[in-house]
């Protein structure tokens, strides 16, 4: 199977290219003595800052993104691997920190992201929110 990087994706394409890499092969290493640094710029013109502005960053990211991984690790494994429930709920919990989508999707646009997260959220185990260390998660899980 060839895998591509989606281009209808700017932020988390590389999530998706990668995690379905590891539920197809079902492999990978981890090198524990290694670091990573990562530069944040003071402008904060960063793209991972600047499309929180763009409402692609919301549903159109829901659909590509969160769903795809589900939907592929369903149609691999006919679950959706905690490993894979991990990764979402990492993402998830930056759409939580803060309320960016306010101001960017208009009424339609944000009942349709909120169906969204509760879609998603429904594939990921009380166990793994639970085990994420913002508490607006955890009273997030209780509302839906």
């Amino acid at each position: 199977m060839k895998f591509k990087f989606n281009k209808d994706l700017i932020i988390s394409e590389d999530s998706l290219f990668i995690n379905k890499l590891i539920l197809e092969k079902c492999k990978f290493g981890v090198v524990g003595t290694t670091r990573y640094f990562y530069r944040k710029r003071f402008e904060e013109d960063s793209l991972i800052n600047t499309k929180k502005l763009e409402k692609s960053y919301y549903n159109l990211r829901m659909e590509i993104y969160f769903k795809e991984l589900i939907k592929y690790s369903i149609k691999k494994y006919g679950s959706v691997l905690k490993y894979i429930q991990s990764v979402l709920m990492y993402d998830l919990q930056w759409l939580f920190l803060e309320n960016t989508q306010d101001g960017i999707l208009n009424e339609r646009e944000m009942e349709e992201y909120y169906k969204n997260i509760h879609d998603v959220i429904q594939y990921i185990s009380d166990e793994i929110i639970l085990s994420q260390k913002l508490n607006k998660l955890k009273k997030c899980r209780n509302l839906l």
